[in-house]
């Protein structure tokens, strides 16, 4: 059916929730209903049903949609261990050693936060808790320190090679490619975009230079003032939000402190990834290149399916985490299982979010949303402006949803 202008009713919908509601996973169903009922004639019981049993299982029945879940739900459970076994309070300790002044301590925040690259929730958890005691000592305020872990968290996670946001990009990428009837390599396509990452790389060096030449202006130099002045880290007026996950995350009396605890696990993620990215696309290929020159192994990265790669980075790095407790006696069977599903769960609202995310693409779809805007834009703007627009576009959503997750999964199918 030809909907027309009707067919921006679903995202418009969506957005417009977003802003009065601040619900996400509200806006995000109601778009989904909308959609539904449009493509059965209009009724709304029949809308209903269709959006759960065609369109939400629709899209986890998607194999690749299936994967990244997992991916998501295994690589909190791998942080959770982590924690629990004291592997981040390690990295904290040794830090302390080498920090003198508040200018150290905020560099040592911004490093952290670029180290911590495969996941911004495991980032702010972590960064924050293990730099707090030690910023808290210099009397720099929690502003400045909330600062520096924000624009070190989602930035830097988002240009990493390997990351949740990877996956879960990668996965928006390929749904709105295959609906335009696109095929591409869905990793080369994100990897592509990483250089035209101006936010992120912009708001990362931003950081480090207010850092290095120690300058605050506007608000920020008031509470920097105040901290340092009269040592009051938090303003009179403010509600500080601690974070439940981490409080529930308290260490066992008596662990020794490994630094080991936390880089193994992270850097068996990493090169399992890696190589499992290279094999997997050998495989794909059916050994067409040779898998060692630089040539072939672009390819073989090219060609490679990254949901079920890493699916396999996740578990071996949730594995040897495991191990690397029960092993050293840091925890017991039930604690290491304990740990696992709370880091696990942590994941739940991103997963939420982007079984929802898929769902209103593939609605959108039907209704032929991006076709009738591109008939639309191709018309009347020039091409030039597009990336402004969708930059203002996107940044007014992520301000009124406070999901930078959400935003993509309205705004990547609509670009």
């Amino acid at each position: 059916p030809d909907f027309g202008w009707l067919s921006l009713l679903p995202p418009l919908l969506a957005i417009v929730l977003a802003f009065v509601t601040k619900q996400v996973l509200l806006s995000l169903f109601l778009g989904i209903f909308i959609g539904a009922t449009m493509l059965n004639g209009w009724n709304p019981f029949y809308g209903f049903l269709r959006s759960l049993d065609e369109y939400i299982v629709g899209s986890l029945a998607d194999s690749w949609n299936a994967a990244i879940i997992i991916f998501l739900l295994v690589i909190g459970g791998m942080v959770g261990v982590v924690n629990k076994m004291g592997g981040t309070t390690a990295i904290a300790e040794s830090l302390s050693k080498k920090i003198k002044s508040a200018k150290s301590a905020q560099f040592f925040t911004w490093l952290l936060g670029v180290l911590v690259f495969f996941d911004d929730y495991a980032n702010t958890l972590i960064v924050g808790p293990t730099m707090s005691p030690l910023t808290d000592k210099m009397k720099v305020s929690k502003e400045k320190l909330s600062y520096i872990i924000d624009s070190t968290s989602a930035p830097v996670v988002g240009i990493a090679l390997i990351s949740t946001w990877v996956g879960y990009e990668i996965g928006v990428i390929r749904n709105v490619y295959q609906s335009l009837g696109i095929e591409a390599n869905y990793y080369q396509v994100f990897f592509n975009t990483i250089p035209y990452n101006y936010y992120c790389i912009f708001s990362v060096i931003f950081v480090l230079l207010l850092i290095l030449f120690q300058k605050d202006y506007g608000p920020m130099y008031e509470a920097e003032k105040r901290s340092r002045l009269t040592g009051k880290l938090i303003a009179d007026d403010a509600k500080p939000m601690a974070s439940d996950e981490m409080s529930g995350m308290e260490l066992k009396k008596g662990t020794k402190l490994k630094i080991s605890n936390a880089v193994v696990p992270i850097l068996t993620l990493v090169i399992v990834a890696f190589v499992g990215l290279w094999y997997n696309g050998y495989l794909l290929l059916d050994g067409a290149v040779s898998p060692f020159t630089m040539e072939g192994m672009r390819e073989c990265f090219g060609e490679a399916d990254s949901s079920i790669v890493l699916l396999w980075a996740s578990f071996a790095a949730s594995i040897v985490a495991i191990v690397m407790a029960l092993a050293q006696k840091i925890l017991n069977l039930d604690e290491v299982f304990d740990a696992w599903v709370d880091g696990a769960k942590s994941m739940a609202m991103a997963c939420m979010i982007l079984v929802l995310a898929w769902t209103l693409g593939s609605v959108t779809k039907s209704v032929g949303t991006a076709n009738f805007l591109v008939g639309v834009v191709s018309e009347n703007i020039p091409y030039g402006v597009l990336p402004i627009i969708v930059f203002i576009i996107s940044g007014i959503i992520s301000f009124a949803t406070g999901t930078a997750w959400g935003t993509m999964a309205i705004v990547i199918p609509l670009a």
